[in-house]
């Protein structure tokens, strides 16, 4: 058994067979997605049908993101299509032709590759079991869907695909920028066939509590950090301070007495962490990457 970790979460994985594959770009389907990065909101990504380009058939994916409250985006995502026999799916990029997003197809020990990122096939299974900070185990039912673990040249799991569905990040894998969690996802027929937690609402984060609404007002800076990050706009001190690795290793814990501080980040190797803050009243967690290039 393995533990691995992945945007915010410890994964547990099992081996399983082989079984028919699931299409996962059906007419209706939703995926709703919990994005955090500077800041935090909900985006709702749904296939809205048809559309040829350059005699080719694609799917349009239509957009709806929640950026503050009662403030929304909205338009088209992207244009995929689907190869059912393969089992691959593919992003439409203009002149730079298809860019393949995922290989269904690909058995454990298979590399792919991610634009310049080299993603090997690590392991296989029918369930998805993750620890979110500070609660207890969600085990999260996929009614025999393949779940693959995909990791990089070092070990470290850097994305996992649910067949059907897409990223644990929603419809795009997601390696680089945001922290983008799926929440949900509806089928065609607009049922309920992925929900991270059933206690929970598909249109907000399940581990943030009412209290927590000051996650917006929180500034990390400069993230990417070369070597020091500044926290600001902390409320009601003090607070524990906790990072991270990817591996789900404990890097560095201290209390802040005030609303604001500096934190030096000797001797962390680059890389992405996760930056937990918690005092009484509320838990905020940040994603921080260290690059001294």
């Amino acid at each position: 058994m393995k533990r691995l970790f992945l945007h915010s979460f410890f994964v547990v994985s099992s081996f399983i067979a082989y079984s028919q594959y699931i299409p996962m770009l059906e007419d209706s389907c939703t995926w709703n997605v919990y994005y955090s990065f500077e800041s935090a909101w909900n985006k709702i990504f749904k296939v809205m049908g048809d559309t040829s380009i350059n005699s080719t058939e694609y799917k349009a994916i239509s957009y709806l993101e929640e950026v503050n409250p009662n403030q929304f985006w909205g338009g088209i995502s992207g244009f995929y299509r689907e190869d059912t026999m393969s089992q691959k799916v593919y992003q439409y990029q203009g002149t730079n032709g298809d860019f393949l997003l995922y290989d269904f197809s690909l058995i454990v020990g298979d590399t792919f590759n991610y634009g310049s990122s080299l993603r090997i096939i690590d392991s296989i299974t029918n369930d998805l079991i993750l620890y979110p900070w500070g609660t207890g185990e969600l085990n999260i039912e996929l009614d025999g869907r393949r779940v693959f673990y995909l990791s990089d040249q070092n070990g470290y799991t850097i994305d996992i695909w649910i067949e059907g569905i897409g990223s644990v990040s929603g419809i795009e894998s997601n390696y680089s920028g945001g922290n983008d969690i799926l929440l949900c996802h509806f089928n065609k027929a607009g049922d309920l066939d992925f929900h991270l937690n059933s206690d929970s609402s598909c249109y907000g984060t399940f581990y943030l509590s009412v209290s927590e609404v000051n996650i917006f007002d929180v500034s990390i800076f400069p993230n990417p950090s070369s070597g020091s990050v500044h926290i600001s706009g902390l409320q009601e001190s003090p607070y524990q301070l906790a990072i991270y690795d990817i591996s789900g290793k404990h890097i560095l814990q201290m209390q802040i007495e005030s609303n604001e501080t500096t934190i030096q980040l000797d001797g962390m190797r680059d890389g992405v962490y996760i930056l937990v803050l918690r005092n009484q009243h509320e838990t905020i967690r940040k994603r921080l990457i260290v690059s001294r290039e």
